[in-house]
């Protein structure tokens, strides 16, 4: 059935159908051959690896010794997740990242209204929410004064729109 449809293709198209089985079947045989030789190179000696692990054990100190500096640098201090600034916030330890997510955040209108609310930080990982949960302080008087400036907004288009919309004509 197979080669009687294969029969109906014109000579070109049945020759560019078995150069393409030609390259797929060469290209299967290159990757086995491939694996099959990176299985049979010589295992490393014993020395090396030990070697190898030594190295790694050493970089892992450096690296928690370039950590330890950074921990130092956190501090902590009450601040008001609303109104702090980039700087305080990077002394509490956040990332710069983290920061830019607060900021744009407060920038949309956001406001964090209570301790949980700043749980859910984009990119704020759960033990740094613990670190800080017993220092925010969040101020009640920034909350009633951003809630008062959305509602003049909404007040102020509510009156744009009243002032648009058509009125419809009295029948009599």
């Amino acid at each position: 059935m197979f080669w009687k449809r294969i029969s109906y293709l014109c000579k070109s198209d049945r020759r560019a159908i078995l150069t393409l089985l030609v390259l797929v079947a060469i290209a299967c045989i290159a990757i086995y051959t491939l694996q099959n030789e990176g299985m049979e190179s010589n295992p490393i000696p014993a020395q090396t690896a030990t070697k190898q692990s030594e190295i790694n054990i050493a970089s892992k100190e450096t690296d928690n010794k370039n950590d330890e500096p950074a921990k130092l640098n956190k501090e902590l201090f009450y601040f008001d997740p609303n109104t702090a600034d980039r700087d305080q916030l990077i002394r509490l330890g956040l990332q710069e990242w983290q920061v830019r997510n607060i900021c744009k955040y407060r920038a949309k209108g956001g406001i964090y209204r209570s301790k949980e609310d700043f749980a859910y930080v984009y990119g704020l990982t759960v033990g740094q929410y613990r670190r800080l949960a017993p220092y925010i302080r969040i101020s009640m008087n920034t909350c009633r004064h951003q809630l008062l400036q959305k509602l003049e907004i909404i007040k102020d288009i509510t009156i744009m729109t009243k002032r648009n919309t058509p009125r419809k004509k009295q029948l009599k």
